[in-house]
């Protein structure tokens, strides 16, 4: 059974929202890492973060 045009705008939306609450809950973690940590701590917590992506990316793709 295919899905309808309605089906599919629904799937966005919720797509759309659950987008909308990681972006909120990221600004509020980050705002909180710079809170308990300090700019410099918390530059070394993002960067160290940064680099533990790009590894699991890397692994994700091969």
């Amino acid at each position: 059974m295919q899905k309808s045009e309605s089906d599919y705008q629904k799937e966005i939306a919720d797509k759309d929202e659950t987008i909308s609450k990681l972006r909120k809950y990221m600004m509020a973690y980050t705002l909180a890492i710079d809170e308990l940590h300090g700019v410099e701590g918390a530059k070394k917590i993002k960067d160290l973060a940064k680099e533990l992506l790009t590894t699991r990316v890397e692994d994700w793709t091969e």
